[in-house]
């Protein structure tokens, strides 16, 4: 079933079955299913000065608000600049013009943002994954775990198709399905029909039962955590975004980790050594931001299954390798 390099000429099958939606249900980062976000926390460093004898960039990041968000920013943020700290980061989502405001009135301060939507970046405002986390990328790491988990060679993703990155998603799990099994069949399930428990429990009866699925994943934002939730009640392996909830744990075959915090250390680890950045910096596999994780729960994972995925995992981060999707269209080229 998995095969290092190489391509597979058999025909994936592909099956849709169209997803009960639950009106407000909103996914975060760390749930299979949720929506990608970031936590809002602000942390400030002076990077030209130690903060203590023998001390290094490190010892100096300091957390200014917590989870307080744009409030504990704009609080915190005199208090810091007046204490020398000449580095502030920001995360947080629907914050960016407040940060580009600081920098306009702060040019001697280097400010770095994460989060959604993106101002436009300046000679001391660096914005770190402007476009998010890419989807075609995400899916394809996804879709290899998946595809090596699967003992019945029934795979299943909870996937919207409504918009480019719902098909990017769904276009690279299935792409790296295929590399890692090519017999897999493909059931895509889709969120634009809701309904309630009765038609929730008859579809994970048909997935389980009928269809023999027995590894799924959900894309971010696409809903269906409960599904992720009753498939691995139910004896299925899954994929997650991010830390799963600990109820989920004993289910994950594998995680796709979402990993702001390297591409930043690289920026910050610049800063401190008087280097100019490499900027812009993309939230994808190549920096660091993206990653496969193989847990292997449930035996789902062998050592020879974890040992070639990795190796696919790796092609894509150094370029390697590519996700065959169309960033334009999000579907295959």
């Amino acid at each position: 079933r998995l095969a290092p390099g190489g391509a597979h000429e058999q025909q994936t099958h592909r099956q849709t079955i169209d997803l009960p939606h639950r009106h407000g249900e909103a996914g975060i980062a760390g749930h299979g299913g949720g929506a990608v976000a970031f936590t809002g926390e602000v942390v400030a460093f002076a990077a030209d000065r130690p903060c203590h004898a023998g001390g290094g960039r490190h010892q100096c990041i300091k957390l200014v608000g917590g989870e307080g968000g744009i409030d504990a920013f704009r609080a915190g943020q005199p208090a810091r600049i007046a204490a020398g700290d000449n580095v502030l980061v920001l995360a947080g989502d629907g914050q960016g013009a407040a940060v580009s405001a600081a920098a306009a009135a702060h040019v001697a301060v280097t400010f770095i943002y994460m989060g959604q939507p993106a101002p436009a970046a300046t000679n001391n405002l660096i914005v770190l994954g402007a476009d998010g986390f890419p989807a075609d990328e995400l899916g394809f790491l996804a879709g290899l775990a998946a595809g090596a988990a699967s003992r019945s060679e029934v795979v299943a993703a909870v996937v919207s198709l409504l918009d480019v990155s719902g098909r990017a998603f769904d276009s690279g799990f299935q792409n790296g399905m295929r590399v890692a099994c090519a017999r897999c069949k493909y059931i895509q399930i889709d969120t634009r029909i809701y309904a309630g428990l009765d038609v929730q429990q008859a579809l994970l009866i048909r997935l389980r039962e009928d269809e023999k699925v027995d590894t799924l994943w959900v894309a971010p934002g696409a809903g269906g955590d409960w599904l992720l939730e009753g498939c691995a009640q139910q004896g299925c392996s899954i994929v997650t975004n991010g830390k799963p909830a600990a109820k989920l744990e004993p289910a994950v075959a594998a995680v796709v980790a979402l990993r702001p915090d390297l591409p930043l250390t690289a920026i910050l680890d610049a800063l401190w050594e008087e280097r100019a950045p490499v900027v812009p910096v993309m939230l994808n596999a190549a920096s660091g931001a993206l990653q496969l994780q193989p847990l292997g729960a449930r035996a789902a994972l062998t050592t020879g299954d974890v040992s070639v995925v990795m190796d696919f995992a790796n092609r894509l981060a150094s370029g390697e390798l590519a996700t065959g999707v169309d960033p334009a269209t999000g579907l295959p080229y």
